[in-house]
């Protein structure tokens, strides 16, 4: 009956109400990932169509749409797929980034991605950022962010969360936050110095890290340094077109160097000599400005892991033979981890050449011990005085 006929909101609103309701919906669906491609006037009839203006349908989320973001680390535009220099030995690291940011599918969650410093963990994180909705902090931001804080809530609107040098996460809050956001479902990108395995992070996130996918950027081949120097040195030449390095000089500073912030030091100090003093850039030049990075590179070229291993033999009291064997009782594992630790920063020898010289172990081994001494120096005085004494053997003979 016409008299008991509901109340119908819809029928009897306005326009202008029917707009702003479908504004509004449309806001709360791109925050969810929902958007469509229509602007929000489809939901009117064509005769209140024909009462409004048409509006422009809404730009695509960006990091900086939803509040959240403002708390977050900056992104630095430049640092995308495009520009990330691919090879061998980030092939892995570099396509399961790629897929972490296919919404369609995933089959690993967390990723998590370690290496030493400056092979490139924090330009992916920056490249799954462009034109996302993601988060992204560094680990220092996000102990601070998380405190007092209802997880689920907080990062309601973020699809993928970014964390870099997750080993300086620091306190239960911060580990309890890390385990609620993969128990929501959250798409997780984690960066470290190390594996998990050698974070002193709490048991019960470690096994959750391992039962994701975990990826290791072994280090930069000679094709990867020569193309970053390559593409740095381009980078600078658009600001400076008279700043232009030839093929010769390229391969030279690649040798030099083992990772990108090198590479960026050593172009940034070359444009400088070149702006201000306004001399072309020869080989003569490189060696004269870059004298420091050359005399490193040329002294770990005539250190000898053989050398390495006697000297370590001889102060813990064991034989040369031992560190290449596969015993594993507790006076040899620790003197052994010293030596490859010693070979690998000594040395230009990579991680599967290093494990070669101790018995034909894997690279994997090589690398866990690395970074077992490597977190164990600034905690223990005693061996760190040790390491600078047989480091100074060792260039002594």
């Amino acid at each position: 009956m016409e008299g008991s006929a509901l109340y119908n909101p819809r029928a009897h609103a306005t326009p202008s109400q029917l707009l702003e309701a479908a504004k509004k919906r449309a806001r709360t669906d791109r925050i969810n990932g929902l958007a469509k491609p229509d602007n929000g006037i489809a939901c009117l009839s064509a005769s209140q169509r024909g009462a409004v203006l048409p509006i422009i349908a809404p730009a695509p989320l960006k990091p900086e749409a939803f509040p959240l973001q403002r708390q977050c680390s900056p992104v630095d535009p430049r640092l995308t797929f495009d520009t990330f220099i691919a090879g061998k030995s980030n092939a892995l690291a570099l396509a399961a980034a790629r897929r972490m940011i296919d919404w369609d599918s995933i089959s690993y969650n967390p990723l998590v991605i370690h290496s030493r410093s400056g092979t490139g963990k924090t330009h992916l994180l920056n490249a799954m950022c462009q034109d996302r909705a993601a988060v992204y902090m560094t680990a220092a931001r996000f102990n601070a962010f998380v405190i007092g804080k209802d997880i689920d809530e907080a990062f309601a609107p973020a699809k993928i969360i970014l964390i870099d040098d997750i080993h300086c996460l620091a306190g239960k809050a911060s580990f309890a936050a890390l385990n609620d956001l993969i128990d929501s479902g959250k798409r997780l990108v984690l960066t470290s110095d190390r594996a998990p395995i050698d974070m002193e992070i709490g048991d019960r996130l470690r096994t959750r890290l391992s039962g994701g996918l975990i990826v290791e950027i072994a280090g930069f081949g000679d094709d990867i340094k020569a193309e970053i120097v390559r593409t740095r040195a381009n980078a600078a030449s658009v600001d400076k077109p008279s700043f232009v390095l030839n093929e010769q000089c390229i391969q030279f500073i690649a040798e030099a160097i083992s990772n990108g912030r090198q590479a960026d030091g050593a172009i940034n100090r070359l444009l400088a000599y070149h702006s201000l003093s306004g001399v072309d850039v020869t080989m003569d030049v490189i060696e004269t400005e870059l004298r420091g990075l050359f005399e490193e590179a040329e002294e770990r070229k005539k250190i000898k892991i053989e050398d390495i291993k006697r000297v370590v033999a001889r102060r813990y009291g064991v034989s040369f033979h031992d560190l290449s064997s596969a015993r594993r009782t507790a006076n040899i594992i620790r003197p052994r981890q010293l030596a490859m630790y010693l070979a690998k920063t000594l040395t230009l020898k990579s991680l599967p050449e290093v494990g070669r010289r101790f018995g034909n172990r894997d690279h994997t081994t090589v690398l866990h011990a690395v970074r077992k001494i490597e977190a164990l120096i600034p905690k223990d005085a005693s061996l760190s005085q040790e390491l600078d004494e047989i480091k100074l053997e060792v260039r002594n003979r």
